[in-house]
C-alpha cells in the first residue's frame, strides 16, 4: 500500500459518522418513513454507522432496512404513554439516550420531532439536523408545527427542505441562508423496468383523502367516464378513507372506479397503468411522481405547492394544470387518454428526467451536508 493510499484510507475513515435518524414510528407506511429508511440505507452502504430511533414500539419497519442499521425504540405505549405526555419525561429520556450513544449527528425525519430533540440535544456536542417534509405554507396553518420550526431555527444546526420553492419561502421569513439546505427526495424505483402501460387505466396513490384531493379526482371522473367508456381509474390508499370515497362514488353513480387499500407492492399497479394522476391540494415533495416517472408513466398533476413544478416538465414529461380546477383536470385526462403518441413521448422523456433524482445523486448531497455539519463549531 502506498503512502497516498494509506492517507486516503485514514481520511476516508475520519469522514464516516455515527448518525441517528429519529422517527415517530418506523412501522408507519407514509412517505416520510419511506424516504427516511432510503437515506438511512444509502448512508450505511457508504460506510456510516446508522441507528434509527423509533419513538414508539408499534412494530418493525414497514419498509426494508439494511441489516447493518441498528433499531432502538424509546417508549412502550402501554407502559409509558402517560409519562410521555408530561413532555419533560420524554425530553429527559431522549437526552439520556443521546448522551449514552454519543452520536455525531441526530436527524429528525420530521421537524415536529424538534419539540423533543432540540431541548434534549442542547449543550451536547452532537450536531442536529432537522428535515422538513411539508411545505412552509402548510406549516403556517399548524400552530404546533410553527412552534417546532421556531425551535429548529433557534437550536438546530441545519434545516433540510425538499424544494427550491420552499427554500425561498423560508428565506423570506428570516431563516438564515447558512442554516438552510435543499435536497430532493430520491426515487424509490431505482433502475425499474418501465411500465408496459397495457391497461387503459388512470392511477393515483396516497392518503389522506383531503390532502390528496380524491374528492376532486372523483368529481372530474364523473365527466371523464362519460367520454372514455373503456377507461377506468385506480385509487390506492388507506382503507380508513374508503367510506368517504364510496360515498362519493355511490352518490354520483360512478362506474369503473377501483379502490385498492394500502399495499407494500405499489410497483405492480404502475406496471400496467397508462397515466398517473396527482390531484393534491398541497404537497411537500410527492414521491409518487418520481415513482410514476421511474416507471415511464405520463403524469397529469395539479401544479400545487410544492414539488410538482420541480418534478414534472410541462409539455415534456406530463401536464401541470391549475390547482383545484376540476374542469381542466377532466379535459386534460380526456385529451391525453385519446393521444397515445403524446403518452409515449411523455413516458420516454420521464425516464430520462427522473435520473436526476436517483439515490446516488441524492446520497452525494447528504454526504456533503454531513461533512459541512460536522465542521461547524457547537
Amino acid at each position: 500500500m502506498t503512502w497516498n493510499q494509506d492517507l486516503g484510507n485514514i481520511l476516508n475513515m475520519n469522514s464516516k459518522s455515527k448518525i441517528c435518524f429519529v422517527s415517530g414510528g418506523i412501522n408507519r407506511s407514509g412517505g416520510t418513513e419511506r424516504v427516511g429508511t432510503m437515506i438511512a440505507n444509502e448512508l450505511v452502504k457508504r460506510g456510516h454507522d446508522v441507528t434509527i430511533l423509533s419513538i414508539w414500539n408499534h412494530g418493525e419497519s414497514f419498509f426494508p432496512l439494511n441489516p447493518e442499521i441498528h433499531v432502538d425504540f424509546l417508549f412502550n405505549d402501554g407502559i409509558e404513554g402517560k409519562l410521555y405526555r408530561t413532555y419533560i419525561y420524554a425530553i429527559e429520556k431522549f437526552r439520556r439516550y443521546f448522551k449514552k450513544n454519543k452520536f455525531d449527528i441526530v436527524v429528525d425525519i420530521d421537524t415536529e420531532l424538534a419539540r423533543f430533540t432540540a431541548y434534549a440535544l442542547h449543550g451536547l456536542p452532537t450536531k442536529h439536523l432537522s428535515w422538513e417534509h411539508f411545505n412552509y405554507q402548510h406549516t403556517l396553518a399548524d400552530k404546533k408545527r410553527i412552534r417546532c420550526l421556531n425551535l429548529v431555527k433557534k437550536y438546530s444546526d441545519k434545516l433540510i427542505v425538499l424544494t427550491k420553492q420552499d427554500l425561498e419561502m423560508h428565506l423570506k421569513v428570516g431563516v438564515p441562508r447558512q442554516k438552510l439546505v435543499q435536497i430532493y427526495n430520491p426515487t424509490p424505483f431505482e433502475n425499474a423496468m418501465p411500465s408496459v402501460r397495457s391497461e387503459k387505466t388512470f392511477m393515483s396513490i396516497g392518503r389522506p383523502f383531503d390532502t390528496k384531493g380524491y374528492d376532486l379526482l372523483l368529481q372530474a371522473w364523473k365527466e371523464v367516464e362519460k367520454e372514455l367508456p373503456d377507461w377506468s381509474v385506480q385509487i390506492i390508499g388507506d382503507e380508513q378513507d374508503e367510506w368517504r370515497l364510496n360515498e362519493i362514488i355511490s352518490s354520483n353513480n360512478l362506474e369503473r372506479v377501483c379502490l385498492i387499500g394500502k399495499t407494500a407492492e405499489p410497483e405492480k399497479y404502475y406496471d400496467t397503468a397508462s397515466i398517473y394522476l396527482l390531484t393534491s391540494r398541497y404537497e411537500g415533495f410527492p414521491t409518487v411522481l418520481l415513482e410514476a416517472m421511474s416507471k415511464g408513466l405520463p403524469v397529469i398533476s395539479f401544479n400545487c405547492m410544492t414539488g410538482p413544478q420541480e418534478q414534472v416538465v410541462q409539455g415534456e414529461t406530463g401536464e401541470l394544470i391549475e390547482p383545484l380546477n376540476i374542469e381542466a383536470l377532466a379535459e386534460t385526462m380526456i385529451k391525453l387518454a385519446r393521444n397515445r403518441q403524446k403518452q409515449n413521448q411523455y413516458a420516454a422523456k420521464a425516464l430520462i428526467e427522473v435520473q436526476k433524482f436517483n439515490i446516488q445523486e441524492i446520497g452525494n448531497k447528504w454526504e456533503k451536508v454531513i461533512r459541512e455539519i460536522k465542521s461547524l463549531s457547537k
